[in-house]
């Protein structure tokens, strides 16, 4: 077919490349205008929400009366106006009237065509804009659609790289993933509900999952996903504080109760090492350090509540890291621990109590120099960093590491994995109780060295930038 001389071919061919009416009505008025030959064609369209007209050559200079036409659809919402000047003999077939009816079809479908890409653009942009993260899913576990929040969610830059990929492709937790009935539920397109836990780097994200089937005969289905990191995050802190308030209110009394009959016992021990054969003031010796311990455990515990040192004062973090890891070398000669420091300069100063924070930062060294006890390559490396959120502090060592079970529970009062004469299981609860009085956080993670990492973190409104 011509366009040129079939009709047919030239207004469908307008309505195939036209991407609104207005640009229709252009190219419609064209294409009539060839068919009938010289003079002017004019083609109106008028619309419920908006009218547009297009011309189409000029009329001769010996013009006649102009040949007018209309159309409009069942509806009566739509229609078409034409006008060719002047009216010269049409040709028979089809009749002007068939092609009006055609061209107001067409007007009417680039109309529609027009609604329903803006729609489109309009829902695209709203998924986008929601913060909720949630993605469209087939009866055969595949993403068919993802809006960014669960992009961003599942680690991807954009949702085009995620869709059309496989549920069960999703980063999910090595300990909980992929869940196996979220799977089955999508396969046989019924709802379920539960938490996903997604791994990005060495971050978890722990979210509530819905999966709810959609109305329609599509077979399709609503995953939708809530990140509940930060609120169960800060849950576990509440508990971990309570337990803390918990363990010092006990303190409080039984370190008092304790400590008379400990002297009385020690008193007691040192007469009868005095007084007896060798066997006898051996025993006694250990009685007396076992009493030594029992006492220092009991002072421990006060510290949890009623700390001496509360004082806010400026502290350099660079300076008191180096001051404690002196002091921990020449206490336990280091001779075999290679030791490296990455301390940033011109750290923002921490306002803290002093004595505490200084105890936290010897707690955390003497755990790593616990921890690369007895290894060959024995590294502990000590670090600090800051951006325009908060200041971090980190000690890695190369020991053995954490579990990933047990991270959860190292913080608890009187939980420890060291034998009993080398810890109490107080330091690290000590230290949480500390940093989170700061309005800061602290946890461990796996090591670069191979061993654990603990990271403390306090806010910039914990710290004032040097002058």
């Amino acid at each position: 077919m011509n366009p040129a001389t079939d009709p047919w071919a030239a207004l469908t061919a307008a309505a195939a490349e036209a991407k609104d009416v207005e640009g229709f009505c252009v190219l419609a008025a064209r294409a009539l205008r060839t068919w009938v030959g010289d003079g002017r064609v004019t083609v109106s369209h008028g619309g419920p929400s908006a009218s547009c007209s297009a011309v189409a050559g000029h009329a001769p200079d010996a013009s006649g009366e102009a040949g007018q036409w209309s159309w409009t659809d069942e509806a009566g919402l739509t229609g078409i106006d034409l006008e060719i000047c002047p009216a010269l003999l049409l040709p028979e077939s089809p009749t002007i009237e068939t092609l009006l009816a055609a061209t107001g079809a067409l007007a009417n479908l680039v109309a529609d065509r027009r609604l329903a890409r803006q729609a489109a653009e309009r829902t695209d942009a709203l998924l986008d804009a929601s913060p909720i993260p949630f993605a469209i899913v087939s009866s055969t576990g595949e993403l068919i659609l993802v809006n960014h929040a669960f992009a961003t969610l599942a680690g991807r830059s954009d949702t085009e790289s995620l869709a059309m990929s496989a549920l069960a492709s999703l980063p999910y937790s090595e300990a909980t993933a992929p869940p196996a009935d979220l799977l089955n539920a999508a396969e046989a397109g019924v709802s379920w509900t539960g938490v996903v836990t997604l791994q990005l780097g060495e971050n978890e994200r722990s979210c509530n999952a819905a999966l709810t089937p959609m109305s329609g005969e599509s077979n399709e289905l609503l995953l939708m996903l809530h990140d509940r990191t930060e609120e169960w995050s800060a849950q576990r802190e509440v508990i971990a504080r309570e337990k803390l308030a918990t363990a010092g209110e006990i303190a409080s009394g039984v370190a008092h109760e304790v400590n008379n009959p400990l002297a009385a016992i020690r008193i007691e021990a040192e007469l009868i090492a005095a007084g007896s054969d060798e066997d006898t003031a051996e025993s006694a010796r250990v009685i007396m350090r076992e009493v030594d311990r029992a006492s220092h455990i009991a002072k421990t515990l006060i510290h949890l509540t009623r700390r001496s040192d509360r004082e806010l004062r400026p502290i350099q973090v660079n300076d008191l890291l180096l001051e404690v890891i002196d002091l921990r070398s020449q206490l336990d000669n280091w001779t075999h621990i290679q030791v490296k420091t990455r301390l940033e300069t011109n750290l923002p100063i921490i306002m803290g109590p002093m004595t505490d924070l200084r105890q936290v930062f010897f707690n955390l060294i003497t755990n790593a120099e616990d921890a690369i006890e007895g290894h060959q390559n024995a590294v502990i490396e000590v670090g600090s960093e800051y951006d325009d959120d908060a200041v971090r502090i980190s000690v890695s060592d190369s020991g053995h590491g954490i579990p990933v079970p047990m991270r959860q529970r190292i913080f608890d009062p009187f939980f420890t994995t060291k034998d009993p004469d080398k810890g109490s299981g107080l330091g690290l609860s000590l230290s949480h109780g500390v940093v989170a009085e700061l309005g800061g956080k602290i946890w461990v993670e796996e090591s670069q060295l191979g061993g654990a990492r603990f990271i403390v973190q306090f806010p910039l409104t914990t710290a004032r930038r040097r002058a």
